[in-house]
């Protein structure tokens, strides 16, 4: 039994009175201790329940680099073969839960993107195979551009622990003068479609 896991006993008994803790009990004041809160949602890279050291936000995950662009850079598409205006939404892994969540919901409303004359790309460090595929499965009206050159020359890739080295979950709107305007690293996915179109009307 670990140290956790002992201290968290403890706490049971101290708290509750003498006598034997539940299993759920246990899991959760166990992620209670290590976190700091009631627990976590959204760590992995599919978005999905997972341990609090797989949480995007937690101070115990390692950084692997910084984000290298800013609001106001120059973002390089044509290295993606495209022009600006554009979101380009970058995300950790083809045919995952959050990624599939989030790809959907830019799909839902690229018709109003493209009315505004705004292009939709999503960039991952897959490959072409495992792109099409995702495309497919979504039914997509936009590219999939995979492109691990990328991701790691824009400072993007992070730790997921056991999941790996991936692109982290970020948005980028671009103007038509191929400039960023604004940055998201994105936290809530069902929101997170809606306010980049929000951002993009003000283009």
């Amino acid at each position: 039994m670990t140290a956790a896991l002992l201290a968290v006993v403890a706490v049971v008994g101290a708290s509750d009175g003498v006598r034997i803790a539940t299993r759920r009990e246990i899991a959760k004041r166990w992620i209670q201790a290590e976190t700091g809160a009631g627990g976590v949602q959204g760590g992995g890279p599919g978005g999905g329940r997972l341990a609090a050291r797989f949480d995007y936000k937690s101070p115990r995950r390692k950084r692997m680099s910084d984000i290298k662009i800013a609001v106001g850079d120059t973002f390089p598409l044509a290295k993606l073969g495209a022009a600006g205006p554009a979101v380009v939404y970058v995300y950790p892994k083809d045919s995952t839960s959050g990624c599939e969540l989030e790809s959907r919901g830019f799909n839902t409303l690229y018709d109003e993107f493209k009315g505004l004359g705004v292009e939709i790309l999503g960039v991952s460090a897959g490959n072409g195979e495992t792109a099409a595929q995702f495309s497919s499965e979504c039914g997509l009206k936009f590219k999939l551009v995979p492109s691990p050159e990328l991701t790691e020359e824009l400072g993007l890739l992070k730790d997921f622990g056991q999941y790996g080295i991936l692109p982290r979950r970020i948005t980028f709107l671009v103007g038509a003068d191929g400039t960023v305007k604004n940055i998201w690293e994105v936290d809530e996915i069902p929101s997170h479609p809606g306010e980049v179109l929000a951002a993009a009307r003000s283009l």
